[in-house]
């Protein structure tokens, strides 16, 4: 990736023979984008990117990542774009830098592919603290479907990855105080998370499934 082309190549990894190849530009409309650019927030709220010239932009600052799930009606879900981890320390600013969980990325849904809807590694955010730290992970990407059968690019909505079906559990069930515990794990068939509850001393295991 530069600042004037990003280029999406999909191989076989054995022989590494192109099957098909998709080329971006900063100033032109992302054709294969199922939906807007999305970039998270550090509020846990998710802001719309107008321009690809944006896209570009936030991509550079941050690390190249990208995830694919392959979904039962026989599409796969791409998600390309950016993680950056961000550590805010307390009573302090936020600085770049820190520890992140891009392999995990339970908000863009980078690398084990639980789906960027977080995450991205989505959307995309994965919180974590030690000591004084609290650190995040800020991701911005599209979502793509693509056909299995040659990889052209489908229309269609992208169903909700096993990450938005969690943060719709989280602001449904704690709307005004979050649990005094939350930690999650990535398995074959979605994202699990235990929750903690001092109030009843309960801890509550839960499963997100994946599409």
């Amino acid at each position: 990736m530069s600042n004037k082309q990003l280029n999406l190549s999909i191989i076989y990894l054995d022989s590494t023979m192109l099957l098909r190849g998709y080329n971006f530009y900063p100033d032109k409309t992302i054709e294969i984008a199922n939906g807007v650019i999305v970039q998270s927030a550090m509020d846990g709220q998710d802001r719309v990117i107008q321009k690809t010239s944006q896209f570009f932009n936030k991509v550079l600052d941050g690390e190249l990542s990208i995830a694919a799930n392959s979904l039962p009606d026989g599409r796969y879900e791409v998600q390309l774009g950016s993680y950056e981890s961000i550590t805010t320390y307390r009573n302090t600013g936020p600085s770049l830098g820190g520890w992140g969980m891009p392999g995990l990325s339970i908000g863009f849904g980078f690398g084990s592919g639980i789906g960027f809807g977080y995450p991205y590694y989505d959307p995309f955010y994965y919180p974590g603290a030690a000591g004084n730290t609290i650190t995040t992970v800020q991701v911005c990407y599209f979502q793509s479907l693509l056909r299995q059968s040659d990889l052209e690019h489908v229309e269609g909505a992208v169903p909700p990855s096993a990450n938005k079906k969690m943060e719709d559990y989280i602001d449904k069930n704690f709307r005004s105080s979050k649990p005094e515990l939350m930690q999650f794990m990535a398995s074959d068939q979605g994202v699990i998370m235990g929750l903690y509850s001092k109030n009843n001393g309960k801890y509550k295991l839960l499963i997100f499934r994946r599409n």
